[in-house]
């Protein structure tokens, strides 16, 4: 996969612990997790609405012009 491998990780994992009869759930409600937003602090959210099918194209995970093209062909 070019994109969204971390998405396909936590697909496979809630269908893994449904064969062993466990839930799939965040690891600490508490603590939280971490993540990042920079691509929403780079081009903001109206940039999806506006590019529907790059965004397409990025959730199949394996166009690799198009995940390119939003994460690495950034110019500011």
């Amino acid at each position: 996969m070019v994109s969204l491998e971390d998405l396909d990780f936590a697909w496979r994992l809630k269908a893994f612990g449904a064969t062993q009869g466990r839930k799939y759930g965040a690891v600490s409600r508490r603590k939280g997790v971490v993540v990042s937003t920079r691509k929403f602090d780079t081009f903001g959210d109206r940039y999806l609405f506006r590019n529907p099918g790059l965004v397409r194209k990025i959730f199949t995970g394996t166009d690799r012009k198009a995940a390119d093209r939003f994460y690495y062909d950034v110019k500011r």
